[in-house]
């Protein structure tokens, strides 16, 4: 019901249309990527202008620490 309304409401199909029997297409959900076992680079850039290249091995606080500065 919820996706006929979709439907209507953003004009995808016409409305006769909308009377026929509705089609599942099956989908697969792909497992997510393991995380890089090398560090990235993060850039962050701040409101004064600056920008910071940090790695991702740093901690919250170590961040922050260097945002302050």
């Amino acid at each position: 019901y919820l996706l006929k309304r979709w439907i209507k409401h953003f004009g995808i199909v016409e409305r006769a249309d909308l009377e026929h029997e509705s089609v599942f297409i099956p989908v697969v959900v792909a497992a997510p990527e393991p995380a890089s076992a090398h560090p990235v680079l993060i850039e962050v850039g701040l409101s004064n202008g600056r920008s910071l290249t940090l790695s991702s091995e740093l901690s919250d606080a170590q961040i922050r620490r260097f945002i302050t500065l």
